[in-house]
């Protein structure tokens, strides 16, 4: 071999003797830090020093462990200087899924030659989509190399950025949300990347592979990857020429931009053929792209009005707008945003365009006046005529738009001519700039604001309900339902309007009762009065109505109501919040005399068929669990609302009427799980109001026998879920929750509430501990000795622990409290000691020592024991300063714990125990060592060298420089 750069070329016995002495990491990571002999790569690779870099491997609690090797950063220096041979080292660890290696390996491609980083192509496409092998790869590497082969001319130039570029179908796909392609880059990077990468394409390929990119983000945005029969790109980028801030879809608003200017670079040099093309492409993003071009084309046109013949490139630019104006589907308002400055280019080029076709297309008005989308116009009870009318009306309006966007200066007679009829008739056009700049259209919006409607005399605001109709031509323009929202706020402003017109609001639109009823809903949850003997014949009238009678909703599917149901619901929501609120707050307005009113209506609610079994099917389970399905379903709001009217008039017989049908949808009688939840829920206040009710009960409802049903499982885990600790509500509860004691390990219980991730055995061990600990249970109480006789060391551990971090998190904590805690603690480590197997249980314990409510002399020495018995024990980076404050009053014991803590841990620097071995180590072995203990000394010194051999080559200097800190050493 040949010396390089100067150096001397290693012999045999050289290699031989220097990698002998490399067994350890610190001494690699010396020898290869250091080595800068380029002369070396291939003996070390003869001698087998490149061979089988650490895995990457998953630990058992998903931590994701890379091992860092050396031999990877001298190679990345050497790579420009030896290129061949470093290239030869590559093809030979490639498939390797340690990080540090593919970083480099990534890192070093782009300054190995173009012909050498060509053969490793075929690898690192393969490494797309390993996220945990890929973690340390930074994406401007693989963006460089991209860029570096392309330039070069390298077909696997091409295969790379088609590898990382092309768009693939999204990873999950949700049902109610559009899928959202992926790449081989990240959205954030793709988009930074994508422009370098656009550039440095051939001329020839460049526009083409852009446009197969787009083809591929729009194929897969849909859900079933076919064409959609309703394009959406219009929506999230509504604006061509720039993309709207803060827009999430990063890959697609990249791709528009490059596509975008790559045609424009492209049209201003070639003859304009793709643009003819283009215009009729199938995918609308991608006219809508030909048609911002061409209208950029055209503008660059310099001679507009001379008779000289046309170029050929000029021609191909006529033919493309010939076609546009042409087709009527350009004339929808998708393409509004386009097209207009498309006429506006076309009108200042005569030579090419005839204005003649301008006039007519303008003329013509508007497909849907014209297609069958004309019968959508009709309304109930008018005529022909009345119809014909208004389509006309919308027909001039959407004229006055588009002639209202172009320059007065250009238009022909015609056009100019019917501006001034137009403006005349409607006044001078104001452009809606929601559409057009400042962000997507983000909901239903009013014709009116809320100011106007508050300030409207009550009789000029039924009237103006009545009649306000939304403009059909008006894409997501003013709407029922947006004008219905404001209607709420206006009237929640002025507590109970409206409520002394109640004939004259039966004769608005469903979809405006219920803006007013949600106003009064405000109100009463605002705390304010409701005049509710105006309000209730409202409510009776509502409840009276056949929710399944269809009505003719105008505008657009959700724009207004096409039946009675949502309506019914918000009058049961109103009745429920009122009835939530304490007696003494809110609705006085709620007399004795009005209960039977109340209750009658809720008893018709009750009887409601939804949630129906199919509906909670679909709907529940793994989807929303019973309570939060009982928030949204009538039923259940019914047995809710019900349950809070019998503790409004408690006693009463209107209470006793109440009670008898929440009798009626108990267990087997109501089997919707949604309805348990809201017994589950109300429990406490039927306990209140109704204890001996709810006490002949309890079984029914809770369960009395193995196993219980779903449906008891659910009311009770619903208690446990949304209910505090309760003395009464457990003793009341004693008989089901031994049974499910009993049932725990052996059925998968039924959760009325995921919470917290809190599972039903969880929860019942935790209201068991909690009573304990305050004194509501004693130690030898059959619940108590139940449930940690069959709970599991996980389950008991689990419990224990989230005890110790509500004690950590309360601001304060009653001293008993603490000692009985304390006490808990203790009791359970004496069980392990004399069951090490059980050792699980006190995994959670490091919550004890963080947050200061108990010393340093208590927590300490029981947390190094606690860290000597638990299998894999980690603090969680929960003690990092705890230990530090405790290294400085007892660094004998605080040592022992990191020894433990840290015994399995694989490497300094992985994130199994990240702030121990970098804050709480150097600090706790400086202590040891000053420490003046011989034998501390003589441990703290072992312990660091061990962490030494494991890769922390770092701490004996970190040591050195606290101990001299802590001396005074001004140099420090």
């Amino acid at each position: 071999m040949s010396s390089i750069g100067g150096y001397r070329v290693p012999d045999d016995a050289e290699v031989t003797s220097a990698l002998a002495r490399l067994g350890k990491l610190p001494l690699r990571r010396a020898f290869y830090g250091k080595l800068e002999n380029p002369n070396w790569v291939v003996p070390l690779l003869e001698h087998g020093a490149f061979k089988n870099p650490p895995a990457t491997t998953v630990m058992p609690d998903g931590m994701v462990l890379s091992d860092p090797w050396p031999e990877i950063d001298y190679l990345v220096r050497m790579a420009p200087i030896v290129s061949k041979d470093v290239t030869k080292v590559f093809e030979g660890i490639a498939a390797s899924d340690n990080q540090w290696v593919r970083r480099g390996i990534m890192e070093a491609a782009s300054e190995l030659s173009p012909d050498d980083s060509a053969k490793l192509v075929p690898f690192i496409k393969e490494w797309i989509g390993d996220k945990s092998a890929n973690f340390r790869i930074h994406p401007n590497h693989i963006s460089r190399l991209i860029v570096r082969l392309l330039e070069a001319g390298k077909k696997a130039g091409y295969q790379l950025a088609n590898a990382y570029f092309e768009p693939q179908p999204a990873v999950q796909k949700q049902e109610y949300r559009l899928a959202e392609p992926t790449a081989g880059l990240e959205p954030y990077w793709y988009a930074e990347s994508l422009p370098a990468v656009a550039r440095a394409l051939s001329e020839k390929s460049r526009v083409p592979t852009l446009i197969r990119w787009l083809e591929k983000h729009e194929q897969y945005s849909r859900s079933d990857g076919k064409k959609s029969l309703y394009d959406t790109s219009h929506i999230w980028r509504p604006l061509i020429r720039e993309p709207e801030e803060h827009n999430v879809h990063e890959i697609a608003d990249a791709l528009v931009d490059a596509t975008r200017e790559a045609l424009i670079v492209e049209v201003r040099s070639s003859s304009g053929n793709r643009l003819v093309k283009l215009v009729e492409h199938e995918e609308p993003l991608l006219r809508r792209i030909a048609l911002f071009v061409l209208a950029v084309a055209i503008g660059e046109i310099e001679d507009k009005t001379s008779g000289s013949a046309l170029t050929d490139r000029e021609k191909c630019l006529a033919e493309a707008a010939t076609k546009v104006l042409g087709n009527e589907e350009f004339l929808e308002g998708e393409y509004y945003n386009e097209y207009v400055p498309f006429l506006q280019a076309s009108l200042a080029w005569q030579r090419g365009v005839d204005p003649n076709l301008i006039v007519g297309v303008i003329g013509s008005g508007p497909p849907w006046t014209r297609d069958e989308r004309r019968e959508r116009f009709a309304r109930d009870g008018e005529s022909a005529n009345e119809v014909d009318a208004r389509i006309k009306r919308d027909e001039r309006r959407w004229q006055q738009r588009l002639i209202s966007g172009l320059d007065v200066s250009l238009l022909p007679k015609k056009l100019s001519e019917l501006q001034i009829d137009l403006d005349a008739e409607f006044g001078a056009y104001e452009e809606d700039d929601r559409l057009t700049r400042g962000g997507t259209f983000v909901g239903p919006t009013s014709p009116v604001d809320v100011e106007v409607l508050g300030e409207m005399t009550d009789d000029d605001l039924l009237e103006h309900l009545l009649s306000w109709h939304p403009d059909p031509a008006q894409w997501a323009g003013p709407s029922h339902d947006g004008q219905s929202r404001v209607l709420t706020e206006a009237v929640s402003s002025k507590p109970g309007r409206l409520s002394d017109r109640i004939d004259e609001l039966k004769s608005l639109k469903p979809i405006y009762i219920r803006g007013v009823v949600r106003g009064w809903k405000a109100t009463a949850e605002a705390k304010n009065d409701l005049p509710w003997k105006e309000i209730l014949p409202l409510c009776e009238w509502v409840v009276g109505l056949d929710e399944n009678a269809e009505l003719e909703p105008e505008g657009d599917e959700f724009d207004d109501d096409s039946d009675y149901r949502q309506l019914k619901l918000e009058v049961l929501r109103l009745l429920e919040s009122a009835l939530g609120l304490k007696s003494d707050e809110a609705v006085q307005g709620f007399e004795m005399a009005d209960a039977p009113r109340i209750v009658a209506m809720l008893s018709v609610y009750a009887e409601n068929e939804e949630p129906t079994p199919e509906y909670e099917a679909e709907y529940g389970g793994s989807n929303m669990d019973p309570l939060t399905l009982s928030l949204n379903t009538v039923r259940p709001i019914a047995i809710r609302a019900l349950i809070r009217f019998v503790g409004r008039f408690p006693g009463s017989s209107a209470a006793k009427d109440a009670l008898q049908v929440l009798d009626r949808h108990i267990g087997e009688l109501d089997p919707s799980l949604a309805v348990a939840a809201a017994y589950g829920e109300g429990a406490g206040r039927l306990c209140n109001s109704a204890s001996e009710w709810i006490e002949d009960r309890v079984s029914r409802i809770f369960g009395d026998a193995v196993p219980t049903t779903a449906w008891q499982q659910v009311a009770l885990s619903t208690l446990l879920s949304v209910h505090r600790v309760h003395a009464g509500l457990l003793e009341m509860l004693r008989k089901p929750v031994t049974i499910t004691i009993e049932q725990m390990s052996d059925v998968d219980l039924v959760q009325g509430w995921r919470s917290h991730d809190r599972t039903v055995p969880e929860l019942v061990g935790g209201w068991i501990v909690s009573s304990l600990v305050t004194d509501g249970l004693q130690s030898d109480d059959a619940l108590v000795t139940a449930w940690f006789d069959t709970a599991d060391a996980k389950l008991r551990g689990e419990v224990i622990g989230n005890l110790g971090w509500q004690i950590m998190k309360a601001s304060y904590v009653l001293p008993t409290v603490l000692e009985r805690v304390a006490d808990l603690w203790d009791q359970r480590i004496e069980f392990v000691k004399q069951h090490p197997a059980e050792a699980a249980e006190l995994t959670h314990f490091y919550w004890l020592g963080k947050g200061g409510k108990y010393g340093v002399s208590w927590w300490l020495p029981r947390l190094e024991y606690v860290s000597s018995v638990v299998e894999d024990f980690s603090t969680h980076g929960m003690l990092d300063e705890s230990l530090i404050e405790a290294s400085e009053l007892d660094p004998d014991t605080t040592l022992k714990v990191l020894e433990n803590t840290l015994r399995r841990t694989p490497s300094p620097g992985s994130m199994h125990e990240y702030g121990l071995t970098e804050h709480v180590v150097p600090q706790a072995i400086a202590r040891a060592m000053d420490s003046g203990d011989s034998a501390l000394v003589d441990r703290a010194a072992d312990f660091m060298h061990r962490l030494g051999d494991r890769g922390y080559i770092s701490l004996k200097d970190r040591v050195e420089a606290l101990r001299a800190k802590s001396q005074g050493n001004p140099e420090t």
